[in-house]
Order: structure tokens, then C-alpha cells, then sequence
């Protein structure tokens, strides 16, 4: 009998996701890179002799090893960030069980949960027992209202306000002998961390790690079968399809039934859109970095000039030829408008209302407010509008989203200790981003990197402020219509003051940190995601 060897190329991985009630939600084909990693191994403790020689002249000298307890599996793995339309412009992508877990989901609305070969089209959203937002929608793949204003698909963080995360279950899948497959499953594995680095001439990664309660070989367990046709499910195996590019399908309880042990009746197979297709992947190269001060009394940004606003209600804002860059709940201040009536109250800091047209706009004195109306005549090409908009080309940066997990090991004496759960810590939303000096010789702020450093460290600008307040997007791969892309939207960000580096080509780099005026409230992130069809 030949022995067996095993090769990471031939790896597959498939995630499972449970609700909290253990009703089973959807199995997906995840695609990872090459250093993914898992193991487990256990806690140990050493006590050792150490004394003085005896009257006989014998100083005892040893050690003894207890095993304390199973620590908790630990898996890391990268995935390529695949937006996919499902059809209809319902936007996914390949790995969007992963965001959605980290994110406090454990409920998928789509096919998966009733049928074999599903396409798994559906939003992701929290049980309907402990929601903490009305209808508890994490990731909403069509019809959300999006930060950009765009149309695509929706995840936000609203449900991730919990001690403990919804568990997945990991399946690693090695080919390499297609007839005894090794199957490892990792069962309880919870979302620790994710980062994303720019890496400019690559492909968008995203790097994945997380622990899980235990693993578990299943091919030596008995518990893998493999063929054309599917086991009886009541035998409790996993089933790869040799028919299928030997698709993973699981035994679940499809009823739902209950009890400490599930009665396993019906097959699922593994959702697999969008893996095959090659027009979705994104360049890092098209990503554009947008931010926007949320306070342009002191951190100006790019600043543009009035032409004309109407003598109407609501007056309309034109910025000549210019493009603004501004959306509804955008803060701006106005200043040096002359002519109208009420020209008080157009000069002050006020909120964009309407955007009909790029230069175009409407502003009301709050955010909840009607739009100003435009009294007398204006005079034409008077004001200037500070946008707090500042735009940069990266040179490369990392966004990281931590949910600083620490499994719970118990500690009893006299036997080995089994891993219990994992419990989260303090939400860390952050990361870095690099560009080149850039001073544009245009009259005025221009929200060029130039610009930006002088307003951040200016005494009467950005330092007064304790904690600075900006709306950060990383637009990754680009911004075109109908390539494959995401935005990371940051609505609050404190951002350092950059460094120089002083190299061939002088560039800035900064440290940024997202978050929340309200902790009651998880808003520190969005990502929206902009799909292609497979």
C-alpha cells in the first residue's frame, strides 16, 4: 500500500455559516493564496527540582511536563477581494460570508439555506432575537443607499456590537489524491482580524486570521465520502462530487429540529459564484484615496468659486466650469458671497442638501434643515466654497479591522482542558496610507498633500482640534462604471500628522484611526462593493 503525499497547491477551502439557533445558513467556496496556515496545539506547564546537596552528598535535579489544556486553533489565509453581480445587481463578493461574520451576522436570506447548488444570492443579517438596528441588515447585496450615492452592494458594522461573534465552520479540502481527499474541519472558528494592504502593482488581498475551537481530520475519521453519487445523510459525511470538480456538499439538520444532536436529512452544496470568473478582479493601481474634513472652518480642503447662486427657493449653487466633489451631508463653509439679501446667512459653514449636478448644489444651515433660499441678486463670480475635500494618489498603505478576540481556555486541574468560546475585545478600525509632496501653484487651497499637511499642523486650523474629524474612502479600483471595485468608507477618522520621508521622491505618511461619537452605535465602517457579472 503507497503512502500518500499531500501538496498545498491542491487546497480548496469552504466556509459554512450558522446561526445562533444552529440552523445552517449556506456553505461557500472561498479561494485562498498560497501561506495559508492552521494549527492547534496545546498548553503546557513545567515544574522542576532545584535544591541543595543532602547529608549523603545527592542534590535532586528534574523536571515533569503537565499538559494543561487544548489551545485554541488558530488559521490565517488570504483571500482576493472578487466582487460579483449575482444577477439583477445583487452584489457580493466571492468571500462575503467572511465580512458578514466579522461584522455580526449569522442569518443568510438566500437559496443556500433550501437548496442544493444554490446560486447564493441574499442579504446577510443578524437574528431576529437580539437585533440591535430594525430589521438587523448587515450586508444588503441591492437597493441600499450607499455613502458614494452609487448602486451596488452594502455592508456595514451596525450588528458587530457583541461579546462573542456568529461561528463559522472551516472545511480545508487537499486533492491531491482525489480518492482519499484529507478533510480538515475547523469547528467554531470565529473572524479575529482582516487587513488589507495596497500593494501597488498587485491584486486587492485581503488577509484573513481568526481561531476556531478544535480541529478535526476527517478523512481518518471515517467521515469523508467521495463518488458520483452522495452517501445516505444519515451516515454523517462530508461529500465531495467527483462529477462536480469534486464540490463540497455537508449533511445538515434542514429542519432545524433541535435538540443537542442535529438529525442530519438533506445534503447542501457549496455556493460557488463568481470563483471561476476572471473579469473580477481588481487592480490596486486605480485606487483613489478621497478625504473630506468635516470641519473646512479649519482644515480648508480644495476650495472653488461661486459664479452664481439663483434668486430662488432653494438657491442653487454654481461653481462655473469647476467641479465640486460634493455629496449631501457634506459640511462646507462659504464665505465672500455679495449681493444677496441674506448673504449672512450663505457666509457661515452649512451642509450640502442637493447635489443635481457636479457643479451644482443646494446648503441649509443644518443637516436636518431646509434648503436656503437665494434673496436679492447675486453678484456674479462672488464666494468661494471650502470643501474639505482632499484628494491623494497613493503610493501604497493598509487598512486593518481587529476585533482583538481572546478564545476562553478553562484552567481545572487534573485533566486537559478544552477550548470554550471565543470573546471579543475592543473594535480597532485603522490603518496607514502614504503619497507623494504635492504643491500645486494654483492660487488658493487645492486639497493637494501639500495643503493638507499645512492646514493639519497650523495653530489656528487643524490644532484646534483635540480629536480632527474626517470622512475617509478608499476607492479601491478606481471609480469606472462597470469594473470591479469597493469603496471603504470611513465616516469619522482621526488622522496624525504626517511624517516626510525623505527619499528620491518626498512623500508624507500618516496613521489613521476610525470612530464613533456614540459607542452605543457601531458606525466606524462601510464597504460598499461594486460587482461584474460571472
Amino acid at each position: 500500500m503507497a503512502d500518500k503525499l499531500y501538496f498545498s497547491r491542491d487546497s480548496k477551502l469552504y466556509v459554512e455559516l450558522t446561526a445562533n439557533n444552529g440552523a445552517f445558513q449556506g456553505l461557500w467556496e472561498v479561494p485562498i493564496l498560497d501561506g495559508f496556515s492552521f494549527s492547534q496545539s496545546t498548553n503546557q506547564t513545567e515544574i522542576g527540582l532545584n535544591e541543595m546537596e543532602s547529608t549523603a552528598g545527592v542534590s535532586r535535579r528534574g523536571r515533569r511536563l503537565f499538559t494543561d489544556s487544548l489551545a485554541p486553533a488558530e488559521w490565517s489565509f488570504s483571500t482576493y477581494m472578487r466582487p460579483t453581480d449575482h444577477g439583477s445587481s445583487k452584489m457580493h463578493l466571492v468571500d462575503q460570508v467572511l465580512w458578514a461574520a466579522m461584522a455580526g451576522a449569522d442569518e443568510f436570506s438566500g437559496s443556500g439555506v433550501t437548496a442544493a447548488g444554490p446560486t447564493g444570492t441574499g442579504d446577510y443579517t443578524r437574528n431576529s432575537s437580539d437585533r440591535a438596528v430594525t430589521g438587523g441588515l448587515v450586508h444588503d447585496e441591492a437597493g441600499a443607499t450607499l455613502p458614494s450615492a452609487g448602486t451596488g452592494g452594502l455592508l456595514n458594522f451596525n450588528e458587530s456590537n457583541r461579546s462573542t461573534l456568529p461561528k463559522l465552520t472551516l472545511y480545508f479540502v487537499f486533492e491531491t489524491d482525489t480518492t482519499n481527499p484529507m478533510v480538515y474541519k475547523l469547528s467554531s472558528a470565529i473572524v479575529n482580524e482582516c487587513s488589507i494592504d495596497f500593494d501597488l502593482d498587485g491584486i486587492a488581498t485581503a488577509n484573513w486570521s481568526g481561531f476556531a475551537k478544535e480541529v478535526t481530520d476527517l478523512q481518518t475519521a471515517g467521515k469523508v465520502s467521495v463518488g458520483a453519487a452522495a452517501p445516505s445523510v444519515a451516515q454523517n459525511l462530508v461529500y465531495l462530487d467527483s462529477g462536480n470538480d469534486f464540490r463540497l456538499s455537508v449533511p445538515i439538520d434542514a429542519d432545524n429540529g433541535g435538540g443537542l444532536t442535529p438529525t442530519h436529512d438533506a445534503f447542501r452544496t457549496a455556493i460557488t459564484t463568481g470563483v471561476t470568473s476572471t473579469s473580477n478582479f481588481i487592480r490596486n493601481r486605480l485606487t483613489q484615496l478621497e478625504v473630506r474634513g468635516q470641519n473646512p472652518d479649519v482644515m480648508e480642503g480644495k476650495r472653488v468659486s461661486i459664479s452664481a447662486i439663483t434668486t430662488a427657493s432653494p438657491g442653487v449653487v454654481t461653481t462655473g466650469t469647476t467641479a465640486h466633489g460634493l455629496k449631501v451631508g457634506d459640511t462646507i463653509k462659504i464665505s465672500s458671497v455679495a449681493g444677496l439679501t441674506n448673504a449672512s446667512s450663505w457666509n457661515t459653514t452649512l451642509f450640502v442638501k442637493t447635489v443635481p449636478s457636479t457643479t451644482t448644489f443646494t446648503a441649509s444651515a443644518t443637516a436636518a434643515g431646509s434648503a436656503l433660499a437665494g434673496a436679492g441678486t447675486h453678484t456674479a463670480d462672488s464666494g468661494v466654497v471650502d470643501t474639505g475635500i482632499y484628494n491623494f494618489t497613493l503610493t501604497g498603505g493598509n487598512i486593518t479591522i481587529s476585533n482583538n478576540v481572546t478564545y476562553l481556555v478553562p484552567e481545572e486541574l487534573g485533566t486537559i482542558n478544552k477550548p470554550v468560546e471565543g470573546v471579543t475585545g475592543a473594535r480597532a478600525i485603522g490603518g496607514n496610507f502614504t503619497c507623494y509632496l504635492v504643491f500645486d501653484d494654483a492660487t488658493g487651497n487645492t486639497g493637494a498633500s501639500s495643503d493638507f499637511f499645512a492646514d493639519l499642523v497650523d495653530a489656528d486650523k487643524g490644532l484646534t482640534k483635540v480629536v480632527n474629524d474626517f470622512d475617509v474612502t478608499f476607492k479601491v479600483g478606481g471609480v469606472t462604471s462597470g469594473q470591479p471595485r469597493v469603496n471603504f468608507n470611513f465616516p469619522k477618522v482621526h488622522i496624525d500628522v504626517p511624517s516626510h520621508n525623505i527619499e528620491d521622491v518626498i512623500s508624507l505618511e500618516t496613521n489613521f484611526g476610525a470612530y464613533t461619537n456614540d459607542f452605543d452605535t457601531a458606525d466606524e465602517f462601510n464597504l460598499e462593493v461594486f460587482g461584474v457579472s460571472a
